[in-house]
């Protein structure tokens, strides 16, 4: 069975709260892995705000693990002990230190000091057999030799077999004792977690303006790069530090780069569309007139403008920059009030957005379910 990715985080809440091992597969560069970092933030957030004290996340990568990396090294330690006789002994005995993954990605903090966490388990499909065995413990019982850790959820993520990802065969006894689905990557799932993430408004802009090409689901049969949701995070970043560098992001070095991660046509498309960062008004220019401020007339750039004033919206100039989409086609409206709020939740609850709302039946459903959403957490 498929989930979808903008499904996840709900599929995700359902089983943790089961109590189930979660088992995740897809193609490769599907989102796997940022998906679940961004779960990880989300909880963390709300779990600091309820006073619990974070939300831990523990990832262990299969693909290069070996059995000591998984259950700690064996130490000898010298002991007494007493015989049902009385007579003391000495003895030297074997403890394992604590396994290296179980410190928390975002704080270096082990998991004995959280309440709640995850423990995600990497690239599990390259994982050798006898790996995958030693983590039968953790994924059965949540438990590592002396180590027990009932308040940490725990995630399997893989590729799928077919995907030319060298995928070990799995165990009968593990895949009875967890929950397994595929997810379906979706453009709103993107989106989303991509808020969460800090991603610019020209890769949110250019995933929505190519959704057939971010999400064919079909790994190419010659090998080299191509456009994934895990490459085009990756060309994000490289953009990000274009702009911090100075360096021309028309140059031959920003394609070769953007080429060599994503593939020679995504990275042509991904510079053409730069341009519309151009060819759009800038947030200090709606803010000061939003009534009068000139609307682009190209889909492209207003999508890339809607994307840009959404990372951009605060309480302070919300009610000018709701006021001039309002200008806008109803469905931008919604596409700026879902990239606003994946960013920042509180919008949803200002005067300035129940009256954009007010102005627009699909952004008034789309509120009420967002707020729906955030009361049952």
């Amino acid at each position: 069975m498929r989930i979808k990715a903008d499904e996840l985080f709900t599929y995700l809440d359902l089983l943790v709260a089961a109590r189930r091992p979660i088992k995740l597969d897809s193609e490769p560069g599907a989102g796997k892995s940022k998906m679940l970092e961004a779960y990880c933030r989300a909880r963390d957030r709300e779990s600091r705000k309820a006073g619990r004290g974070g939300y831990g996340m523990f990832v262990l990568d299969m693909s290069k693990a070996n059995i000591a990396d998984i259950q700690g090294y064996m130490m000898p330690k010298d002991e007494t002990g007493v015989l049902p006789d009385g007579t003391p002994i000495e003895l030297t005995s074997g403890k394992f230190t604590y396994p290296y993954f179980l410190y928390d990605q975002f704080t270096g903090r082990p998991a004995y000091e959280f309440n709640e966490g995850m423990i995600i388990l990497e690239e599990w499909g390259q994982g050798g057999r006898e790996e995958k065995r030693a983590c039968a413990p953790i994924i059965n019982d949540r438990r590592l030799g002396r180590w027990h850790f009932p308040h940490l959820d725990v995630c399997i993520l893989s590729n799928r077999p077919e995907d030319r990802s060298g995928v070990t065969p799995e165990f009968d006894f593990l895949i009875n004792r967890w929950t397994e689905a595929t997810l379906q990557p979706t453009l709103k799932g993107f989106l989303e977690v991509s808020a969460v993430l800090g991603m610019t408004a020209l890769t949110q802009a250019f995933a929505k303006r190519n959704e057939v090409l971010l999400f064919t689901g079909k790994v190419p049969e010659k090998q080299g790069p191509w456009m994934t949701q895990r490459s085009l995070h990756g060309l994000d970043d490289i953009f990000k530090e274009a702009l911090a560098q100075g360096v021309p992001l028309d140059s031959g070095v920003m394609l070769t780069a953007a080429a060599g991660t994503v593939g020679e046509g995504p990275a042509k498309q991904y510079i053409a569309f730069m341009k519309h960062r151009s060819r759009v008004p800038t947030v200090s220019k709606v803010v000061a007139d939003p009534i009068g401020c000139e609307i682009p007339g190209e889909l492209d750039a207003l999508t890339f403008l809607i994307f840009d004033l959404a990372s951009k919206t605060t309480i302070a100039n919300i009610g000018a920059l709701t006021t001039y989409v309002k200008r806008m086609p109803a469905d931008l409206a919604v596409t700026y009030f879902h990239a606003a709020t994946s960013r920042d939740e509180d919008l949803v609850s200002t005067p300035e957005f129940g009256a954009f709302a007010r102005s627009n039946q699909a952004v008034l459903t789309a509120i009420a379910m967002r707020l729906r959403k955030q009361a049952g957490k």
